[in-house]
């Protein structure tokens, strides 16, 4: 007789707890990460700015090193995918705009994140700037970040960097 009052008590704690485990993403959660190789030299230089939500929509916009032009694209994110990385953000509790700066690393790529969530804005300053440990996280976000975009939209730009610096060793 015991059981038929524990049972269901031990069912309703354990829901009680996944439940307390998982965030709520926002529903104006968006996000920005801009990415830049820096100090190499033409024609291995390029940029990208990537945007997230809010919403299931992204967009990609790729920039070649010492050219003009862009290339420019818009994607759907994977259903809940938005959603796992909000979690990720928040239970690594990146979703904030403190970051302890450390010794500057040179030849690193540049980085910049926005994040906006209630209404209110967060920005992860570049990670060559970052101390190692909040290095080593921010890595990890942009690695998070980059996965939300579909294979083919990195191959895309991949072979558009190719073809630049196949061009600018041609001679085209």
């Amino acid at each position: 007789m015991k059981w038929l009052f524990i049972a269901p008590l031990i069912v309703l704690l354990s829901v009680a707890a996944c439940a307390q485990g998982t965030t709520k993403k926002p529903a104006d959660f968006s996000l920005a990460l801009d990415w830049h190789s820096d100090s190499l030299p033409e024609p291995y230089a390029y940029a990208f700015a990537l945007r997230l939500g809010p919403g299931p929509d992204g967009e990609l916009v790729y920039r070649p090193g010492g050219q003009s032009g862009e290339w420019q694209t818009k994607f759907n994110l994977p259903e809940g995918r938005l959603d796992a990385l909000y979690q990720f953000l928040a239970e690594n509790k990146a979703l904030r705009s403190r970051w302890q700066e450390g010794d500057p690393v040179d030849g690193a790529p540049w980085t910049a994140i926005q994040m906006r969530e209630n209404g209110r804005g967060h920005t992860i300053p570049t990670a060559s700037e970052l101390s190692e440990t909040e290095r080593g996280l921010v890595e990890h976000i942009i690695a998070e970040i980059r996965d939300c975009v579909p294979p083919e939209v990195w191959e895309e730009m991949e072979a558009r960097q190719a073809r630049v610096e196949s061009e600018f060793f041609n001679g085209q």
